[in-house]
């Protein structure tokens, strides 16, 4: 730990190599941090191939809207392009979970995190979810597509879009936060109504110590995803199925079933 006496110029200076001898070994750190150039893909890169949702510890209070998160996976997007791209996150189960951001534009090169969190155990079955990715070719003289541009239904149906638009398929699995797989759902149910049921009691423990009315479900919890029941209904991005669009006027729903 620096004292107060010690700054950057002289980590740096001539006598550095002095200040770094004077220090105990045992309190010394070296990481090696590799680098690797990587060619630029046509693509976004999705380093992830499943959805690990990891089941939030009991007493949590974490939300999405008024919904208590049960597990949560944070989903990681590389544009490793040379063109802006359009994603959007959409699921076969939209009931169940909350996606922050559910839509938005990558720069090239920039990484994005998706939250994705499930909020509720009702059905759950592996749901699948689709990454749907559209270069963004800001053409001179065109209005400048943002990211209130890419929200609209309207951008995504435009035919030049709908030609360049590509997809990846993601499943999913449930865990504890030891990395065992959560496969008995009936008993995961029963464990998080008694654990909600905890969570309520000490609320209204607190509310009554306060002199207040019981709070309703979320009270007092800052939001940390998007409700897709509060957007506009164009960019509601979690409220429609899967498409199986092979070209500009196909609109065909598709099964679950198809996505493996």
């Amino acid at each position: 730990e620096c004292s107060k006496e010690v700054n950057d110029s002289m980590l740096r200076s001539q006598d550095a190599q002095a200040w770094w001898e004077s220090k105990n070994p045992s309190e010394q750190q070296q990481h090696v941090i590799p680098c690797v150039y990587q060619e630029p893909d046509d693509k976004i890169e999705v380093p992830q191939r499943k959805l690990v949702l990891v089941r939030e510890a009991a007493g949590s209070v974490k939300t999405a809207g008024s919904k208590r998160v049960i597990a949560e996976e944070v989903l990681t997007l590389v544009n490793n392009t040379h063109t802006p791209h359009a994603v959007k996150v959409r699921t076969t189960a939209t009931d169940r979970y909350r996606v922050e951001p559910s839509i938005t534009l990558i720069k090239e090169g920039e990484l994005m995190r998706f939250k994705v969190a499930l909020i509720d155990l009702a059905g759950f079955n592996n749901d699948r979810f689709q990454i749907r990715c559209a270069p963004v070719h800001q053409k001179e003289g065109e209005e400048k597509v943002t990211e209130k541009t890419v929200r609209k239904s309207e951008w995504w149906a435009q035919p030049e879009i709908k030609d360049q638009y590509y997809d990846f398929m993601l499943s999913s699995v449930l865990i504890r936060s030891t990395g065992e797989q959560i496969t008995d759902l009936e008993t995961e149910k029963r464990l998080l109504q008694e654990e909600l049921a905890v969570v309520a009691a000490a609320a209204a423990a607190a509310n009554q110590d306060a002199g207040r009315a019981p709070a309703a479900s979320g009270d007092g919890v800052q939001p940390q995803y998007q409700d897709p029941g509060k957007l506009e209904a164009e960019s509601t991005l979690l409220s429609q199925p899967f498409r199986k669009d092979s070209g500009p006027d196909d609109d065909e729903e598709i099964s679950e079933g198809e996505y493996d």
